[in-house]
């Protein structure tokens, strides 16, 4: 598979890992029906047209068909809301809950006060507090007041609310973003999904050898690589480390034999397991899974980038 390709697969995800990678794909605009509410088709999702009390005025699919999509709220003199639905490809609420604040925190001109830090709440329909929501300040800025990110999973998505206020307290925003996914219409979850946290970090840190192709017989080389192995799941997840553009290493708490490799804010990321004498790593993206060259021993964040950067995949399915 040509570098070129790869590029153009890997979009918009792989911008932050290679730019050479960069040909992200082209967003296209949602086709609304003036004041009528919008259905996300795959979720069963129903966005009004007004959030917030600010009016819509775009939708873009970053992904196709509706893998990943935008619908955004505002206009002069309001207050600017943007919500986000993609797939729940790998990861956590509080994965990509921090995934998000460093989306921010990497404006480095501009320094930021959390007086609402990352907390739980209750999502809509939901009975636990399964959701994550936190606010900044942006000190010393001339017009915004505060911007908040909310964000929780139902039925195999992630949605994720961002606000951005020209007047309000941090503490209005905070309650207005809660009451802004009330007005969003959510199917009822198909699984109760227990409580989460913010996440923290791991009390140590992983420690990485010098990982080569594997040299095992194909017959050998089979789950991870001849098929995709599962996506790296935990109840309870610790970040061990923080990359360069937006990329950060998480793992199951108490486990250091794998681990995900977190790229950007909208689920994805690079799975990375423990097999039969090897180890694997997919790349989980919203519409296909990449399939990386098998390793003698866990590869470092290091070794997964330059796999990467080489195009050395050796597989691409689709995500069912």
């Amino acid at each position: 598979m040509s570098k070129h390709r790869i590029a153009t697969i890997f979009a918009g995800a792989l911008v932050a890992l290679a730019p050479e990678m960069a040909a992200a794909q082209t967003p296209t605009d949602i086709a609304f029906k003036t004041g009528e509410s919008w259905t996300h088709s795959s979720s069963g999702i129903v966005v009004p047209p007004t959030l917030g009390g600010s009016p819509r005025f775009n939708g873009k699919i970053i992904i196709g068909p509706d893998l990943d999509v935008s619908v955004g709220f505002g206009g002069p003199g309001r207050d600017a809301i943007t919500f986000f639905i993609f797939r729940d490809t790998t990861g956590s609420v509080p994965i990509w809950m921090a995934q998000s604040q460093t989306a921010i925190l990497l404006d480095k001109k501009q320094a930021w006060a959390t007086p609402v830090p990352p907390m739980s709440f209750t999502p809509p329909g939901q009975a636990a507090n399964s959701g994550l929501k936190m606010v900044y300040v942006p000190q010393g800025h001339k017009t915004i007041t505060a911007t908040g990110i909310a964000i929780f999973a139902v039925n195999g998505w992630y949605v994720k609310m961002r606000m951005t206020s020209f007047g309000k307290s941090p503490a209005a925003v905070s309650a207005i973003m809660e009451s802004a996914l009330h007005e969003i219409r959510f199917p009822a979850p198909t699984r109760a999904l227990g409580p989460v946290r913010p996440i923290a970090d791991c009390p140590s840190k992983l420690t990485f050898g010098t990982a080569a192709d594997s040299k095992a017989s194909p017959s050998v080389l089979t789950t991870g690589i001849t098929s995709a192995a599962p996506t790296l799941r935990a109840a309870l997840w610790c970040r061990d480390t923080t990359l360069e553009s937006n990329r950060a290493v998480y793992r199951p708490s108490g486990m250091s034999d794998r681990y995900l490799l977190a790229v950007g804010d909208n689920g994805n990321g690079v799975s990375v397991l423990p097999q039969a004498g090897y180890y694997s790593s997919n790349f989980y993206t919203a519409k296909n899974i990449f399939t990386l060259v098998a390793q003698d021993k866990m590869p470092s964040p290091q070794r997964i980038l330059a796999l990467i950067n080489g195009s050395r995949t050796v597989a691409v399915t689709p995500n069912p």
